[in-house]
């Protein structure tokens, strides 16, 4: 993550932005569209209810707001609801791990997610650039 005069001020962490369905990053629910976002913090974390801790961990999360890319052509066309939270680790052997898939949010492990936001509590926001990597496929 960078700040608005371009200083990485969070990162490299290890995260995951791959569905759940295996769909592409133009579907619904499909994998997390590369591109440039702005980022902004919830205003409060997910209802601590057993199934939203294990789906967005304990911390507030991230909104995504596309500016440019695969992001911003996403969002023209209906995606919406992209954020950056944590959530339970996926099982042991599992293809992602240690992060699970999400329906095109990215997955920070719940310790770095609470990282990221005492980093932008601090800042107050920053900017997202999502490139496509892929290690240990």
């Amino acid at each position: 993550m960078y700040n608005d005069s371009g200083a990485l001020v969070f990162g490299p962490k290890q995260t995951l932005g791959r569905s759940e369905y295996g769909y592409n990053w133009s579907q619904i629910n499909g994998h997390t569209p590369t591109g440039v976002y702005s980022a902004t913090i919830s205003g409060a974390p997910m209802d601590q209810t057993e199934g939203n801790i294990r789906s967005y961990g304990p911390s507030k999360y991230v909104i995504m707001d596309p500016i440019s890319g695969n992001a911003l052509t996403a969002e023209q066309n209906g995606r919406t609801g992209l954020w950056i939270h944590g959530g339970a680790a996926a099982d042991a052997g599992a293809i992602s791990y240690p992060l699970r898939p999400t329906h095109g949010c990215v997955r920070l492990s719940d310790n770095d997610q609470a990282s990221l936001i005492y980093v932008l509590s601090t800042l107050g926001g920053g900017t997202v650039r999502l490139l496509s990597l892929k290690v240990n496929q």
